[in-house]
């Protein structure tokens, strides 16, 4: 893959802080293409004494740096400088942006975004994030402050941004056009989280966490780390495909409705469209899956990982449904009391499915199963919810928020160790 280092991506004034504005000089091919970018006086001094600045074109002011295709693809900028911490995961500091092309990402995304050689880098740096960053379009942003090193790589149809900090590798894609950010679909969001700091605060304080790691379930482990899997099939999304944004964002994050006298209509719509077998709607689910693309990142990452002294993976299934997912790709839960939960849960189901049937019914399908289980959470339980007819006898699916705050986290894990016949 040949890409070019092309043009700056626009950053807020706040992560402008301290920084200064620098030309990069990229060649290829004996072209010469320019950017300017925003870097730390103590990055310039380095470049200079290193010997790897160059004079600026006649009529230019600055100092310019040299970056290649090579350099962009095949390393890794030095995270502990970057970032200004003392510790960095090995799958952030170690996995390169060749590797993600080719070995974690399906063909069925590149073809997409326009072709699996057509990108270019148009954006690499560290940035300082606030809490509040929305990013440049839906689902770019972060939830918590700290510096990142972000890159970016243009398609003719759409932008692939990886994201590393001290714990977290994130892969995220989105189709559509620089020209029209707001327009922009989520197609994949992959995280690899280091699990070093799992059991205490420090495990939250990452801009590249969107969830909890600090309950009574979480145990910190050097050599495990936890994978967060999203693909969506940027054409279908339910929003759109529906015509109704408020059932779309509902399907997404059905929590959102959490206390709100619109949950249980929004549910009862969902679970009618979890019915057709044809096009079932999962919670969680911005629109319909891509079929393989999950499978592929899941069996890609697991030479990476044994090949970087990681032992096992771990991952926080959701919903109902990614525990089925999990199963089958091997995953297996890690505490007795979480598999003693979801056997009740399976239990509960199959009484529920045998009355239906009684009454000349069909049975849930695997979708509706879903909603039936979250509709079961203490999130949603008052006054009619869940309905009667659909109260699993007080079985619930061992996920949620402490009335402290802390997380009652499920996990599942799969080894990576592995075993050789006696």
């Amino acid at each position: 893959m040949l890409l070019v280092v092309e043009a700056p991506n626009p950053i807020t004034k706040a992560q402008r802080a301290g920084l200064v504005a620098v030309r990069v000089m990229v060649t290829r091919g004996g072209r010469s293409f320019e950017q300017t970018v925003w870097k730390r006086p103590d990055e310039i001094e380095a470049h200079e004494r290193s010997g790897a600045s160059h004079e600026a074109p006649a009529g230019k002011e600055g100092p310019a740096l040299v970056v290649s295709d090579h350099d962009a693809l095949d390393a890794v900028p030095d995270l502990r400088r970057e970032l200004g911490t003392p510790h960095v995961s090995r799958v952030a500091q170690h996995t390169t942006d060749r590797h993600v092309f080719e070995h974690l990402l399906h063909d069925a995304v590149f073809g997409l975004l326009g072709g699996r050689d057509a990108g270019r880098l148009v954006h690499s740096e560290t940035v300082s994030i606030d809490e509040h960053d929305a990013g440049l379009f839906p689902g770019d942003g972060e939830h918590h402050a700290g510096r990142v090193h972000v890159r970016r790589y243009a398609f003719p149809a759409g932008v692939v941004t990886i994201k590393r900090n001290h714990s977290v590798l994130k892969i995220h894609l989105h189709k559509g056009s620089l020209d029209r950010p707001a327009a922009m679909r989520e197609v994949v969001k992959f995280k690899i989280r280091d699990r070093r700091y799992d059991g205490s605060p420090r495990a939250n304080d990452s801009p590249l966490t969107d969830w909890l790691y600090h309950g009574p379930t979480d145990r910190a482990d050097p050599h495990a780390v936890e994978l967060s899997i999203y693909s969506r099939d940027p054409d279908r999304y339910h929003r759109d495909h529906r015509g109704d944004r408020a059932l779309g964002e509902f399907l997404a994050e059905p929590f959102s409705l959490a206390g709100s006298e619109a949950f249980l209509p929004a549910w009862r719509r969902a679970f009618e469209l979890a019915g057709d077998p044809g096009a079932p709607v999962f919670p969680g689910q911005a629109s319909p899956s891509l079929p393989g693309v999950a499978q592929h990142f899941t069996l890609g990452v697991e030479s990476l990982l044994r090949d970087q002294g990681y032992s096992r993976i771990d991952n926080l299934p959701s919903h109902w449904n990614v525990v089925h997912f999990l199963r089958k790709t091997g995953y297996r839960t890690t505490n007795p009391d979480d598999d003693k939960a979801l056997g009740g849960l399976r239990e509960a189901l199959d009484h529920l499915n045998a009355a239906r049937l009684a009454r000349g019914e069909l049975p849930l399908t695997r979708a509706q199963e879903s909603w039936v289980v979250l509709l079961q959470s203490p999130a949603f339980r008052g006054p009619g919810v869940p309905p009667p007819e659909l109260d699993l006898g007080g079985k619930v699916y061992p996920l949620w928020l402490e009335d402290d705050g802390a997380p009652r986290n499920i996990w599942m894990s799969k080894s990576l160790v592995e075993r050789r016949s006696p």
